[in-house]
């Protein structure tokens, strides 16, 4: 039971984590996947493979990672810092952002749009768009 509350204690607080053992790395991905957390791991070592294929996100290093590290993760950066991949991921989220924005509009507008055309069917026994 305490170690249960350990867990959550610890995914609830869990922003960085560095230089862990691969299965503690791998064990805490998957308790904040449970959680429905979207998951980064980077790794160069193919001791982080495990880890890295279990999370959403798998980032490897470029000059230091191994092959096969570089060829199981989902992103391959061509440096060896995190700095290169701040402006994409802020347009991704801004992209993301918009998007949503907008299908909020269209659902909202498409609603709107059959209610309208509802209550006038039924209000006035025709049809308040025609063809002609």
């Amino acid at each position: 039971m305490e170690q249960a509350s350990n867990k959550k204690l610890i995914c609830d607080n869990l922003r960085v984590l560095a230089m862990t053992d691969p299965e503690a790395t791998k064990l805490l991905v998957q308790l904040l996947k449970e959680k429905d957390r979207v998951v980064a791991v980077t790794g160069s070592r193919s001791q982080d493979l495990p880890a890295l294929l279990e999370a959403d996100i798998g980032l490897s290093l470029g000059k230091q990672g191994t092959d096969i590290i570089k060829n199981e993760s989902s992103i391959s950066l061509m440096e060896d810092t995190l700095s290169s991949i701040l402006y994409p991921v802020m347009y991704g989220r801004n992209i993301y952002r918009s998007v949503k924005k907008f299908l909020g509009f269209l659902i909202t507008s498409t609603i709107d749009v059959l209610l309208i055309s509802l209550l006038a069917t039924l209000l006035l026994f025709q049809p308040p768009f025609s063809a002609i």
